[in-house]
């Protein structure tokens, strides 16, 4: 009962704000607590404190009931932060990746279903590469990494599928040549 009355000054303390910065919250857990449970609980109601957790409605500080009614395992992957949702911004791709690896993340359900179209119009560029015109309003052109050359006859009707590739970019593959090419979407 002793650490929970020094806990709760403590907590008094830190809401205290600029006086008690100017003490040691190590030191007066260590002067005030007499035996090792007492000084843990009162440096870990500390450390709440300071990071904003309230304490518990029954007036202890929350650290020291979960305690009494759980034992807590403090391992290094409880300590970890939970996966928030879904990262954004500049290197969202990396952390995917990295959450891939680790095996957090299912790789299918960020892979997009392979779409199925018609080829409505095609045409060449400068280079030689192909722009597809489908019929769900999608245009797709070979990338220049791609070295294949194909030729399409304007008498004959494509079926193509797009899928996303293994590592990255898409594949389109032209079911009655039976060729993939790399491509990107342009609209």
């Amino acid at each position: 009962m002793k650490a929970l009355q020094i806990c709760a000054a403590l907590a008094a303390g830190c809401a205290a704000g600029p006086a008690f910065a100017q003490q040691d919250p190590i030191e007066t857990c260590r002067k005030q607590s007499a035996t090792d449970a007492a000084r843990i609980a009162c440096l870990e109601e500390t450390v709440r404190m300071l990071l904003g957790t309230p304490l518990q409605a029954s007036g202890e500080p929350a650290s020291v009931a979960s305690k009494e009614t759980a034992p807590q395992d403090t391992s290094v992957a409880q300590l970890d932060p939970a996966p928030s949702a879904e990262p954004t911004g500049m290197g969202a791709e990396q952390v995917k990746r990295r959450q891939i690896e680790k095996g957090e993340r299912n790789r299918d359900e960020d892979k997009a279903e392979p779409v199925g179209a018609v080829v409505t119009e095609f045409a060449y560029t400068s280079l030689g590469n192909v722009i597809f015109f489908l019929d769900n309003g999608q245009i797709w052109r070979q990338k220049d990494a791609d070295a294949s050359r194909i030729r399409l006859s304007k008498k004959r009707r494509y079926s193509v599928v797009i899928s996303e590739g293994m590592l990255s970019g898409y594949r389109l593959t032209i079911n009655e040549l039976k060729k993939t090419l790399l491509v990107e979407r342009l609209k």
